[in-house]
């Protein structure tokens, strides 16, 4: 799950992004190991600039057609490929079975 959902100052500008009551939820079952992880944080830290997906969605990141920008325009795609990479592996590793 985003770290920044069950309440990790993970935002692009330290702050937890609020509570998600239906995400803290989960936190209360005994039958579910939630694994929190935030791709930017660990590509980028905190804080850092907000970034947004330009041209596209992000299958069409990971195709190489649209790009992940910063609000100066840095891009960042290669970083958040590099994340979703890191997040796919953690989910293998811990047999995940809900993303």
């Amino acid at each position: 799950m985003s770290s920044c959902l069950v309440g990790i100052t993970c935002g692009y500008d330290g702050s937890a992004n609020g509570e998600y009551p239906s995400a803290l939820k989960f936190l209360n079952y005994d039958t579910v190991e939630l694994i929190k992880f935030c791709p930017e944080e660990f590509s980028f830290g905190t804080p850092r600039e907000m970034c947004d997906i330009h041209g596209g969605t992000g299958i069409d990141v990971l195709n190489g057609t649209a790009k992940v920008l910063t609000e100066t325009g840095k891009d960042w795609s290669a970083g958040m490929i590099k994340a979703s990479e890191r997040m796919l592996e953690i989910a293998k590793n811990k047999k995940i079975d809900v993303a």
